[in-house]
């Protein structure tokens, strides 16, 4: 199938920009599903699935992948889901969600060539959809009103873990659902907003009169193949400078302390002193957290855990130590 290079450019971005949001989304369930187990919840971690979701609902409609954007707006019926209705934390909601982002990064994956696959999209938002609305038969109906259960019951849950439908959502959970264009805020109803905001940060958002002219940006995202262009080039500026000094050095020998070599002298120092941290922030630059290359683990041991019927709890620690992106590939 062949593609215009300005809309696959474009593609390139969307799917540079949105597949790490799908990911996130992904591994963000783990973590609330987690916190289920401990009987507690995280409005905050909740948000921002809402977010990415609203984020890649929005792009995938300006790029005309209708089957993302359903996806998307699905995905965050279920997220309405959890906010409302506490039976629903299920290990059963949780794997229809997970379900969903799988399916939806592989799609966001495959866009590059031109090729989603609608008829998977539609199978998923449809089996949603049944269960948001609590009409997929296949769910117990003995089990509708039973939330995931707390960690001191997880043995002896997970080992008996069936299937258990959510209760129907209140009217208005999917009534006032955002166009693509839209902000996040605007995205659900004033009273969900507050709820999903953690304590202390209701007003967090409300701009201050000294940051009202000031950007929200605060970083943007660099190809790392232009880092790595960024280090060659940092390299040759060391070669320069060792050149530099060594001509400081002979003009020394040969004239003296005159005025220019002294000049000349203070301006290798300062040059010298530029590179390096240059070279250090560009170091710093491609430094990523080692959780990028073990966080996965978390979505495997549950699924092996599913599919042994047996409870598996694993903890991990140090991801925020950070590690050169070469080492990562």
């Amino acid at each position: 199938m062949s593609i215009d290079p300005t809309f696959l450019a474009l593609l390139g971005d969307f799917v540079e920009e949105t597949l790490p949001m799908a990911e996130n989304v992904g591994t963000a369930m783990l973590g609330l599903e987690r916190s289920w187990k401990e009987g507690q919840n995280d409005p905050a971690l909740l948000q921002s699935m809402k977010s990415d979701l609203h984020t890649i609902k929005g792009n995938s409609a300006m790029m005309g992948l209708t089957p993302i954007q359903s996806l998307s707006h699905a995905l965050e019926d279920v997220c309405a889901l959890f906010s409302e209705a506490p039976s629903a934390r299920s290990a059963t909601t949780a794997q229809l969600f997970l379900d969903g982002t799988d399916l939806l990064a592989s799609m966001i994956r495959t866009s590059m060539e031109g090729e989603v696959d609608a008829a998977a999209s539609a199978r998923l938002v449809e089996r949603i959809a049944r269960y948001v609305k609590g009409e997929d038969a296949a769910q117990p109906k003995a089990q509708a009103e039973r939330p995931l259960p707390t960690e001191a019951a997880a043995p002896a849950a997970v080992a008996g873990d069936g299937p258990s439908p959510a209760p129907e959502p209140p009217a208005e959970s999917t009534a006032a659902r955002a166009q693509p264009h839209k902000t996040p805020s605007s995205d659900s109803p004033k009273r969900e907003d507050h709820e999903l905001r953690p304590e202390g940060e209701a007003h967090a958002q409300e701009p201050t009169a000294a940051g009202r002219g000031r950007s929200g940006i605060e970083s943007v995202r660099i190809d790392s193949r232009r880092l790595d262009e960024l280090l060659e080039l940092t390299a040759e500026l060391v070669i320069t400078h060792s050149s530099l000094s060594r001509i400081h050095r002979r003009l020394l020998v040969a004239n003296g302390a005159t005025d220019d070599v002294q000049e000349l002298d203070l301006s290798i120092l300062s040059l010298s002193k530029i590179v390096k941290q240059l070279q250090e922030s560009l170091m710093v630059a491609r430094l990523l957290p080692v959780s990028m290359l073990f966080g996965k683990f978390s979505r495997y041991v549950r699924d092996l855990g599913r599919e042994k019927g047996q409870p598996i709890k694993l903890v991990t620690a140090g991801g925020e130590t950070p590690i050169d992106k070469t080492l990562i590939d």
